[in-house]
C-alpha cells in the first residue's frame, strides 16, 4: 500500500524509505525512521552531500554515502527502497490536479518498481 504522508522537503508523497540493503556501507545500523521524503529529495539531498567529489570530477558512484536528513544514520543510493510503486503515486498526484482543473486524468501503464 503507496504511502500517503507528506515528503518534509516538498509537500508530495514521501515514497521512499531508508532500508540497508548493500554491502559496500561500513556503517550498517538501520535507519529506523518512516517514509517521510519523497525520492526526488533523498536524491537532491544525497547529491548536495557529495557535492565536493563531483565538483572534483568524480562521476556519482551509488556507494557514495550521506547522513539521512532526519535520523543521521548513514546511507548510500542503494539503500533506497520505494514504497509502493513511484509512478503509481506520480500518476495519482497528477490525476488529482487535472480532477481539481475539471479535465480528464492522463492514462499511463504503471509498473511497480522493485
Amino acid at each position: 500500500e503507496p504511502c500517503t504522508e507528506a515528503c518534509m522537503g516538498c509537500g508530495s508523497i514521501a515514497n521512499v524509505r531508508i532500508t540497508k540493503r548493500c554491502a559496500s556501507c561500513e556503517e550498517r545500523e538501520e535507519c529506523l525512521c518512516d517514509p517521510m521524503w519523497c525520492h526526488r529529495c533523498l536524491v537532491k539531498w544525497w547529491l548536495e552531500k557529495n557535492a565536493t567529489k563531483l565538483d572534483m570530477g568524480s562521476p556519482p558512484v551509488l556507494a557514495w554515502q550521506t547522513r539521512c536528513p532526519t535520523c543521521r544514520i548513514f546511507f548510500c543510493l542503494d539503500d533506497l527502497k520505494p514504497v509502493g510503486a513511484i509512478l503509481e503515486v506520480e500518476t495519482n498526484l497528477t490525476s488529482s490536479r487535472h480532477e481539481s482543473e475539471d479535465s480528464p486524468s492522463p492514462e499511463l501503464n504503471q509498473q511497480p518498481v522493485s
